[in-house]
């Protein structure tokens, strides 16, 4: 079985060299190929990847596509492969020695479709203290801090939701991906951001539809890297904001109208209740003004992002458009169409 690691980047040359060591230090018996899409780096990116190819001699290829956006690096590298198993991770993630063996182990039951790990973090500084509050349990013994991708499910494998598998340990059969589209548009810069879509989170619904499973296995977990400006109050609101806007479009895209009545609007605007809600032990720290301050100022950003989303739905019809595509996967289409 071969695997296809997908890792698209931007400017992030430092980061991508330690995940590139972790991947050519990887004790494995078995085919794979990395690919590298870069979405326009103007910093060393390119000959941090020579390095790998031409000095430390592993199968990597190197894809320069600077039309913007995630969707693009995702796409363009899942258009290129060659494995049966496709592999998305992050520019910024640790892997231990044998988590590519553990991948194909996981994929040799067919009934598996879809995979991931636990993600652990890995602090470049030491955090906040305010940071441990944001945690969310799940279950009886797991855990999510899900502003960074942390995701920490114990050490027994299971079948869980395709809602806990997110693109920085994300594993998938080929095949399923393009059977139902592939990801949904994600982060873009500031200049298209109005065309923000949900990412990975669109893609949830149609696996269930096609009733394909999901499942955790701890042998695939990875550390994700975090460096010291995402350890900040600022962007930790930034990342709420965003939050925000892909909450908007999901509900555009299932069939939401912000011009037919509040009943829609309520719907939405309740997501930010139930955000307020998850926050909750914030409500007996108002001695602590640093803490109340975090919750606020992420509550209050996650519905700001949904505002300026609805605002800029209801008056650009291409936004409508966009929210209503069918075929994210041809990104030739979609950025000459919308990325100009």
């Amino acid at each position: 079985m071969k695997i296809s690691i997908i890792i698209p980047t931007l400017n992030r040359s430092r980061l991508l060299n330690r995940t590139l060591f972790t991947l050519s230090e990887q004790i494995t018996k078995h085919d794979f190929e990395i690919i590298v899409v870069d979405n326009g780096s103007t910093d060393d990116t390119r000959d941090i990847v020579e390095y790998y190819a031409n000095i430390l001699k592993i199968n990597i290829d190197y894809l320069f596509d600077d039309r913007p956006g995630l969707l693009i690096g995702r796409n363009a590298g899942a258009r290129k492969s060659k494995g049966e198993v496709l592999s998305f991770i992050d520019d910024d993630v640790i892997l231990p020695p044998y988590w590519l063996e553990s991948v194909v182990d996981v994929f040799r039951d067919r009934n598996i479709s879809l995979a991931t790990g636990n993600n652990y973090p890995f602090f470049e500084s030491t955090p906040p203290e305010w940071l441990d509050h944001l945690w969310q349990p799940l279950g009886k013994t797991g855990r999510c801090l899900y502003q960074l991708s942390f995701l920490e499910m114990g050490n027994k494998n299971c079948f869980i939701d395709p809602i806990f598998v997110w693109g920085l340990n994300y594993h998938i059969r080929k095949e399923v991906y393009f059977r139902v589209g592939g990801f949904n548009p994600d982060i873009l810069p500031v200049k298209y951001e109005h065309f923000i879509g949900d990412g990975e989170t669109g893609i949830v619904e149609s696996l269930k539809a096609h009733n394909f499973k999901a499942f955790f296995e701890p042998k695939i977990s990875l550390y994700h890297s975090t460096t010291t400006e995402r350890l900040t109050k600022s962007y930790f609101f930034k990342r709420s904001y965003t939050e925000g806007m892909m909450n908007a479009y999901s509900c555009m895209r299932s069939g939401y109208n912000p011009n037919h009545g509040n009943q829609n609007i309520s719907s939405l605007y309740g997501r930010v209740k139930s955000l307020f809600n998850k926050l909750s032990p914030f409500n007996h720290n108002r001695d602590n003004k640093e803490l109340f301050e975090v919750k606020q100022g992420i509550v209050q950003s996650f519905s700001n992002g949904i505002s300026d989303y609805l605002t800029n739905y209801t008056s650009n019809d291409l936004i409508k458009m966009y929210v209503k595509e069918i075929n994210y996967l041809d990104i030739d289409y979609i950025s000459s169409k919308y990325y100009n």
